[in-house]
């Protein structure tokens, strides 16, 4: 990987981001993970997050962590 193609994927993980934080329920829900934790994939990578809310409106997205298709949420979460 060069520096334009690392640029390039960041870019679409930022751009993927986004369209969480607008749309936070596209998400899996991953309660067996962790209470209120959703994911999303992007690539090679899923995007763990949560949705921010105050009362009943959800007011964007914290992510949790990124991580590899192939590594464990378990273990890494």
């Amino acid at each position: 990987w060069g520096a334009s193609q690392a640029d390039t994927y960041l870019d679409g993980l930022e751009t993927r981001a986004q369209l969480l934080a607008d749309n936070p329920d596209l998400g899996t829900k991953r309660e067996a993970l962790s209470e209120g934790l959703l994911s999303f994939p992007y690539e090679n990578h899923i995007l763990y997050y949560t949705k921010l809310t105050h009362g009943k409106q959800c007011n964007g997205i914290t992510i949790v962590r990124v991580l590899h298709q192939n590594m464990d949420p378990v273990k890494h979460l």
